[in-house]
């Protein structure tokens, strides 16, 4: 009785700690960088998301090289071919949903694509 007790309270304490992981299939976004500098953030992040909910979450974009596409640096360098060394971030897609917000248009934007990986800008 005693091992059969031990062995429920293992499985129940292995399936609750192994339910918070999230894998590889469950993250949103394509990952091209080294897992090992992967941000937190990257499973809090999922399609259909506003471009509002991502701001509390990443902060302002560091840069956009085109409308409706952002890029936020995490302050990690991915090594590419040869050695070389690029930043890494977030290079995030979205699709506008004509907000009314006049002083940040893209407020109603949301998330349709997400990379992480080397920005090489």
């Amino acid at each position: 009785m005693r091992v059969l007790t031990y062995s429920i309270a293992v499985s129940v304490l292995l399936a609750f700690a192994t339910s918070h992981v999230a894998t590889a299939a469950e993250v949103f976004c394509k990952i091209k960088g080294p897992r090992h500098l992967l941000p937190s953030t990257i499973h809090k992040l999922r399609s259909g998301m506003k471009a509002k909910e991502i701001e509390k979450l990443l902060g302002k974009p560091h840069y956009s090289p085109a409308q409706g596409q952002y890029y936020y640096g995490t302050n990690d360098n991915c090594a590419v071919m040869g050695g070389l060394e690029v930043y890494c971030g977030y290079v995030l897609d979205f699709v506008n949903d004509q907000s009314e917000d006049k002083e940040n248009p893209s407020a109603g934007a949301t998330l349709e694509d997400c990379y992480w990986g080397p920005i090489p800008e």
